[in-house]
């Protein structure tokens, strides 16, 4: 598999909806939509936007956006996406 697709929940049962189950590259996909949906982003709003918006969750735990929240962390290390300040944006976008 070259990407990993992204999968709205919000259909399945609350015992199948655990963020646990999710692998961290498509959390990783699901970050760098909403930053490029949105042309760039606030560090701060970006796990509630992952978790809601495209993975389903109808309400974010302080759980759940830490561990969105150390993915984002690690794509920043990484290069993948830019920060200035608390704004995100994909690499090469301002």
């Amino acid at each position: 598999m070259q990407e990993a697709p992204l999968r709205d929940r919000s259909e399945l049962p609350d015992a199948s909806k655990k963020l646990e189950f999710i692998a961290p590259e498509e959390i990783a996909a699901a970050i760098e939509r909403v930053v490029a949906d949105s042309c760039g982003m606030d560090k701060g709003e970006i796990p509630a936007a992952v978790l809601r918006l495209l993975l389903g969750f109808r309400r974010t735990t302080e759980g759940s956006q830490k561990l969105v929240t150390e993915v984002l962390d690690g794509m920043i290390t990484e290069g993948r996406l830019t920060a200035e300040g608390d704004q995100v944006s994909l690499k090469g976008e301002r």
